[in-house]
């Protein structure tokens, strides 16, 4: 067995932290970080948060996982819709665009602009509205502008015009930018992961073992038993008093709570007090109703634990 964090430590590490010493095997252990937590620290909102926040460097935007945050430019004109990509300059984060090439859309809808990973990806189509004899290259060097060329060779599309349009003179200035993140199964395994996590350390393993817990535990680990509402984005704030416009923290929130008037036991995991996931650990808990109503705050700024207090108000 080895130590498994609460909180998975891309996301900061605690005084005292929440950690699982005797619980997880090795193997899963390993599966974990290499399947869902890569994701969650690289290629989500969270992981845009986390380097805002300052709990990674900032020269780690430039490994963020691309197809999983896209960028584009939001202009009028040809060059909306260009692909860009997150840079590091100085300290500061900043994009750039991607070496790409657009294509014209044959029904006169403005462009297409694949960037070079796509082009390179068996499983990516290209629209069947995009005129291929109507394309520009998009590179900032010779050699990159062979390398387009060859992804389009590839895929039997002979690249004829020497136009060039270089990314130099769109590097510099401000713009309005389009951002795409995936929210998919492995992100919500990971978010899963935390709350089925944090159940263990406040309540023990024999409680968590129990056959209520089946279904987000074969989710978690083997991506069974998958229900709609296993994970949910929720429009509900975790924080009494919290609004959109305003959060009393940027800490991470978990709670858990089993209503004394049913088998739904609910748990909510908020990293950064930004997206509200649900999370639904059991929907028909066969044990004795017990109180297992817990919540903490994970504090960025003082690296603490801190408990949350909590009241249930009747609607």
């Amino acid at each position: 067995f080895t130590r498994e964090h609460v909180i998975p430590e891309a996301f900061g590490t605690f005084k005292d932290n929440y950690t699982l010493l005797s619980e997880v095997c090795g193997e899963c252990n390993q599966y974990f970080g290499d399947n869902l937590e890569i994701v969650l620290a690289r290629g989500s909102i969270e992981a845009l948060t986390r380097i805002e926040k300052g709990i990674s460097p900032v020269e780690n935007v430039e490994n963020l996982l691309r197809g999983r945050i896209d960028l584009s430019l939001s202009t009028s004109g040809e060059d909306k819709g260009i692909v860009l990509r997150f840079v590091e300059r100085a300290g500061v984060v900043g994009v750039e665009p991607e070496p790409q090439v657009r294509f014209a859309s044959k029904a006169g809808a403005g462009f297409f602009y694949i960037p070079l990973n796509k082009l390179k990806d068996p499983s990516y189509k290209i629209s069947s509205d995009a005129d291929i004899s109507d394309s520009a290259i998009l590179a900032n060097s010779d050699e990159m502008f062979d390398v387009i060329r060859e992804a389009l060779a590839d895929r039997g599309i002979d690249f004829i015009h020497t136009y060039d349009e270089g990314l130099g003179d769109r590097s510099d200035g401000d713009a309005w930018v389009v951002g795409k993140v995936m929210v998919d199964t492995i992100i919500l395994r990971g978010i899963a992961k935390i709350c089925f996590n944090y159940l263990v350390y406040i309540h023990g393993p024999e409680f968590a073992l129990n056959e209520s817990f089946d279904v987000v535990r074969n989710f978690v680990r083997l991506e069974r038993s998958f229900r709609p509402d296993v994970v949910s984005i929720i429009d509900k704030n975790v924080l009494l008093h919290d609004t959109r416009l305003f959060r009393q923290t940027n800490g991470h929130l978990i709670t858990i709570d089993w209503l004394p008037t049913g088998r739904h036991i609910i748990g909510q995991v908020s990293l950064f007090n930004l997206v509200i996931y649900q999370v639904l650990l059991s929907s028909n808990c066969t044990m004795v109703w017990r109180d297992v109503r817990s919540g903490h705050h994970f504090n960025i700024v003082t690296r603490s634990i801190e408990v949350l207090g909590s009241y249930r108000s009747r609607i």
